[in-house]
C-alpha cells in the first residue's frame, strides 16, 4: 500500500480538536484534585482556616481546570499546526498508511 504525505494541517480545526481534548484532561485533573482535597478536608477539623478554604476552592477548581487546559490546550494545538504547516514544507509532511 503506498504512503502519502500529510503535508498541511488546518490550524483551526487543530486548535479546537487540542483544545477539548485538553480540557478533558483539566476536568479529569480537576476532579482527582478535588477529591484528594475532600479526603485532606476530611482529616482537618472544620473549623480550622484551611478546611474553610479548602471547602471554597474544591469546586472552583472543577470549574477553573477544564477552562484553563482548555484555553492552553487550543492555543498549543494551533502554534503546533502552524509549526507543521512550516516544517512541512521543508521536508515534505509526515509519510502515513491508510487502510482501505
Amino acid at each position: 500500500m503506498a504512503l502519502k504525505k500529510l503535508k498541511k494541517i488546518g490550524i483551526l480545526s487543530m486548535a479546537k480538536f487540542q483544545g477539548i481534548m485538553m480540557a478533558v484532561v483539566g476536568f479529569l485533573l480537576g476532579g482527582i484534585g478535588y477529591l484528594m482535597q475532600s479526603v485532606l478536608l476530611g482529616t482537618l477539623s472544620a473549623e480550622t482556616p484551611e478546611a474553610q478554604i479548602s471547602s471554597i476552592l474544591g469546586p472552583i477548581v472543577i470549574v477553573l481546570f477544564p477552562i484553563a487546559y482548555g484555553i492552553m490546550g487550543f492555543v498549543m494545538g494551533a502554534v503546533g499546526a502552524a509549526l507543521y504547516n512550516l516544517i512541512a514544507k521543508w521536508i515534505g509532511g509526515i509519510e502515513v498508511e491508510f487502510d482501505k
